[in-house]
């Protein structure tokens, strides 16, 4: 699979989350329910990203300097206006 269609699988995925997290909104589900899934989600790609690192041998660098949340926020903001 080449990276195009993998970024294209991951984000076709990640959609399709969102789009279920917006319906449960309608059905009342409890926010433990929604940060249960959201938690859910982050450990398998936590376990995903960890498979792709020691097979490649690649060492990826999401927060070597700790997390800046803020930073991330206005990343993820600019990079959904576009």
């Amino acid at each position: 699979m080449s990276k195009l269609e993998l970024i294209a699988r991951v984000t076709k995925s990640c959609e399709a989350l969102g789009g279920a997290i917006d319906q449960s909104h309608s059905k009342n589900h409890s926010m433990y329910d929604l940060y249960h899934l959201v938690e859910h989600t982050a450990y398998h790609s936590g376990q995903v990203i960890d498979r792709v690192q020691r097979r490649t041998g690649t060492r990826f660098q999401f927060v070597q300097q700790g997390l800046n949340e803020k930073a991330l926020r206005q990343r993820i903001e600019t990079e959904l206006k576009v």
